[in-house]
């Protein structure tokens, strides 16, 4: 009798010491998921994260070829005209005027020869 109950002990151990380990595998393989998931998201993130410029418009100056300046190859100008004005709250037919300070999304900030100034949001 005692002979079964410390098989029945023993084999309920091995089966705990068997699910325990199961349990650190199972947690170690998604903590290495999670933190791999992670740090790609965190590159796509950093990638498409934008930065804002003030503007100030001269002369001659539209929305159009205010976007085609900063515009890098991968993005569309008609996207980043859209991003312009929900940036700066313009209706569809809004005109910018020479002296008006607008908000501008940037991927990169690049001299292209036109003055800007940093805002401290990103």
């Amino acid at each position: 009798m005692i002979k079964r109950a410390q098989v029945k002990r023993q084999r309920f151990f091995n089966d705990c010491v068997i699910l325990l380990s199961c349990l650190v595998l199972a947690l170690s393989i998604a903590g290495g998921i999670t933190e791999h998931m992670f740090g790609i998201y965190k590159q796509v993130f950093e990638q498409n994260s934008l930065q804002e410029i003030s503007y100030r418009v001269t002369g001659g100056d539209t929305l159009w070829n205010v976007a085609g300046r900063i515009l890098q190859p991968e993005e569309d100008i008609r996207e980043k005209v859209i991003a312009i004005r929900r940036l700066n709250g313009f209706s569809p037919n809004e005109i910018i005027m020479p002296g008006q300070v607008i908000k501008v999304p940037v991927k990169r900030i690049q001299d292209s020869g036109w003055r800007y100034t940093m805002n401290d949001r990103y």
